[in-house]
């Protein structure tokens, strides 16, 4: 096994620049979501030591499926309760995992040596384009679902949008300088639309991908000064995704960059160097102990630092001369195991998940205002009526409980489908009371001396059902609300 640093001189190829990404965005998924991190559950710290470890040596391919591996079991633990970005992750890291693995079978078979050279250029290139097509489809159908969501009336109503909510959030929080008025909340609904549909437009075509990866990055980044937990960690994840559209000669270019910094830096003068070199385990160090009890915040530091510089580092290779020439713009989605395809089509059918009856949450609807329960619809175009189930019309409405777990829904003034109404009472493990309507009719659930009145009501769901199927909570009123 070959290990490496980052910076070793001719060691950075696509692969391992892929796998620095996915490392550090894996890092900041962790401190983004920093109650995932106990001591009761070591899946996720071997997730962060082993995207510690393939940052350190990002040339190992060994340290990337064992990364890929740990993500895959500690995400699995958290299913269905986990964010929409992180669900698309999960189904990312497996079929990066399954594309390794088929790879490497298939060069050991054509390998005329006994043994596998992973560390040969042309076996690395051939691990690298096994997912990256996958990869390259997988985002584009993300950004697809996030502006397929968002044609609602809700979304487009300045006063219910998410655009509006975020720009909001992000003036109030973090940057107060920002202007305000109708126009301002009307540029932020239709603004996002437009970056959100042209970017991945901008991707697919070779004279406009340079401009889709850095205008895609500022954009994140922008997203990302919101106070909301898990943007960031969502940022981190599309800054390592648009390395896949770069040119061939990127990661060599980049590295270029690097070494001529590298000698500027070793010509410093000595006080500038060492204000250098303390400065960031200082704010590092300072950063982590004032916000030890709210890492995320932590996180949010570390990353907007990490952001900055790698938005830097991209605009200077980009900009500085690295090319499309030669490349068929076609190649780059082309994916020649058709199993792999799988991936894109999990993702898809998930992504549809709202429309056709099933979960609504984790269905890549984040921020877009979406509403598809109770027989309604607010969706400019998207029928109601391509039903698998009737899990979304089924909706129950508490009006009086002695339950925390049920009296916030009298507090928010949600609905909530019967099926999360069934999961939530089960999963109560002492006596309590909640009067509720389903289907217009008045009913009373009493568990006393763990007794149910209403055994059918607070029996576990099916393994299967429990794991995959999550329902929001549903406005009883008004507009849809935005929702992460």
């Amino acid at each position: 096994m070959n290990f490496s640093t980052p910076f070793s001189k001719s060691r950075l190829d696509s692969l391992s620049l892929f796998s620095i990404l996915w490392a550090v965005a894996t890092i900041f998924h962790l401190l983004s979501f920093p109650e995932d991190v106990r001591l009761l559950h070591p899946i996720s710290w071997l997730s962060g030591v082993a995207a510690v470890a393939v940052f350190l040596f990002p040339r190992s391919i060994l340290l990337l499926v064992l990364l890929l591996c740990f993500r895959i079991a500690d995400v699995w633990q958290w299913i269905p309760f986990i964010p929409n970005h992180i669900f698309f992750e999960f189904l990312l890291n497996i079929g990066m995992l399954l594309a390794i693995g088929w790879s490497y079978c298939k060069q050991s078979r054509e390998s005329a040596t006994e043994r596998l050279d992973l560390a040969d250029a042309g076996v690395r290139e051939r691990f690298f384009q096994s997912f990256a097509p996958v990869a390259r489809i997988s985002l584009l159908i993300l950004y697809f679902f996030a502006v397929l969501h968002k044609l609602n009336w809700d979304y487009l109503n300045p006063a219910s949008s998410c655009g509006t909510f975020l720009l909001n959030g992000i003036a109030a929080k973090r940057l107060p300088f920002l202007p305000s008025g109708e126009w301002v909340e009307l540029s932020a609904v239709w603004g996002t639309l437009l970056l959100e549909a042209g970017i991945p437009l901008m991707l697919c075509f070779r004279r406009t991908r340079t401009a889709g990866i850095l205008i895609g990055m500022v954009f994140h980044f922008f997203l990302s000064i919101h106070p909301h937990r898990g943007i960031y960690s969502f940022s981190a994840l599309m800054f390592s995704l648009y390395v896949l559209f770069t040119p061939p000669d990127f990661p060599q270019k980049l590295q270029e960059v690097l070494h001529a910094l590298g000698r500027k830096w070793q010509t410093a003068p000595f006080l500038l160097k060492a204000v250098g070199m303390c400065s960031l385990p200082a704010f590092a160090l300072l950063a982590w102990l004032n916000w030890y009890d709210r890492l995320y915040i932590a996180g949010f530091l570390y990353w907007s630092a990490w952001a900055a510089a790698a938005m830097l580092l991209f605009v200077l290779v980009l900009l500085g001369g690295s090319g499309y020439a030669g490349i068929r713009p076609e190649s780059i989605f082309r994916i020649k195991t058709p199993f792999l395809w799988l991936v894109p089509a999990l993702l898809f059918f998930n992504g549809m998940s709202p429309y056709l009856g099933l979960k609504t949450e984790s269905s890549f609807s984040m921020f877009s205002n979406l509403r598809t329960e109770g027989g309604k619809t607010n969706h400019l175009f998207m029928p109601n009526t391509i039903r698998l189930t009737n899990f979304q019309e089924d909706l129950v409405e508490v009006t009086e409980t002695d339950a925390e777990e049920f009296q916030v829904l009298l507090d928010k003034e949600k609905y909530i489908t019967s099926f999360e109404f069934q999961r939530v009472a089960s999963e109560i493990k002492r006596d309590f009371r909640a009067l509720y309507k389903r289907n217009g009719k008045q009913d009373t659930l009493i568990v006393k001396g763990g007794i149910s009145n209403r055994p059918e009501l607070t029996s576990p769901h099916s393994w299967f059902f429990n794991k995959f199927f999550y329902f929001r909570y549903i406005d009883k009123e008004g507009p849809c609300k935005c929702m992460h």
